[in-house]
């Protein structure tokens, strides 16, 4: 048997946890997670990178949900590229401007944010 990767490994250790947490009747939960395990020097590019996959990775699991699932970056730019990379979804990506605007109007049951672009 292979090994599995660490970014898939922490995802799903994450996902494990987060689904735990809503069955117990948690509404807000922040998880924090490692960026390029084992690297040392890492560019801001790879960083964001990593970040992008690594939250892609953990949202597989609540894709059912579909429009209701919202995954937000802190910046429009940053959700076109999670856009682009992650190809055709079900669920919804955006800046969180965006997000602001449409909670207003649109339903949600789950709103992943990855932080991390207004952190690197």
């Amino acid at each position: 048997m292979l090994p599995i990767p660490p970014l898939i490994f922490f995802a799903h250790q994450a996902t494990e946890a987060v689904q735990a947490g809503l069955k117990a009747g948690f509404e807000q939960m922040e998880i924090e997670f490692p960026i390029s395990p084992g690297r040392i020097d890492v560019s801001l590019g790879e960083f964001l990178d990593d970040s992008r996959e690594w939250t892609r990775e953990f949202v597989r699991p609540f894709t059912p949900k579909g429009a209701k699932l919202w995954v937000i970056f802190p910046d429009g730019k940053e959700a076109t590229l999670a856009g682009k990379r992650w190809g055709g979804v079900n669920f919804r990506i955006m800046g969180i401007d965006t997000a602001m605007k449409a909670s207003k109007d649109e339903p949600c049951e789950l709103q992943v944010c990855d932080i991390s672009a207004g952190t690197g």
